[in-house]
């Protein structure tokens, strides 16, 4: 946690993404650090996601909430990936699952992957994010 709030310190482009109730927790995070002064780009349309990622550079953090790790199963950027500049990418999810090469780090929570916490968790953590970010 103490390292992505850091990126989010460093970084001054910052997105973050969710697919379907995921990105919930992206749209949570860019209100709560909208309200401390620093803006952080998302957007619903899964297409338009996998484009802004494959198009960021390496001067942009990316953060990608996924309750279950498998993002990037539904959102092939992988080739587009395969350069020098990438973006900082961060994973926030409830489970272990193998991430891809172009991933750099990953938070992740105890979760039984049930539906009854799903979305509910990803938001826990995003608002976990930005009160870290403000301290």
């Amino acid at each position: 946690l103490a390292r992505l709030v850091a990126d989010l310190h460093t970084y001054e482009r910052v997105s973050a993404y969710g697919l379907l109730k995921a990105n919930a927790a992206a749209i949570d995070l860019q209100v709560d650090m909208l309200m401390q002064g620093k803006y952080v780009h998302t957007c619903i349309s899964p297409a338009e996601q996998a484009h802004r990622i494959a198009n960021a550079r390496d001067d942009e953090l990316v953060i990608v909430f996924s309750y279950t790790g498998t993002y990037f199963d539904s959102c092939d950027v992988a080739d587009a990936l395969r350069r020098h500049d990438l973006p900082r990418i961060w994973m926030v999810s409830g489970g272990a699952a193998s991430l891809p090469f172009f991933v750099h780090d990953h938070l992740r929570f105890a979760s039984d992957h049930g539906r009854a916490g799903h979305p509910y968790q990803l938001e826990c953590i995003a608002g976990i994010i930005a009160q870290e970010y403000a301290s």
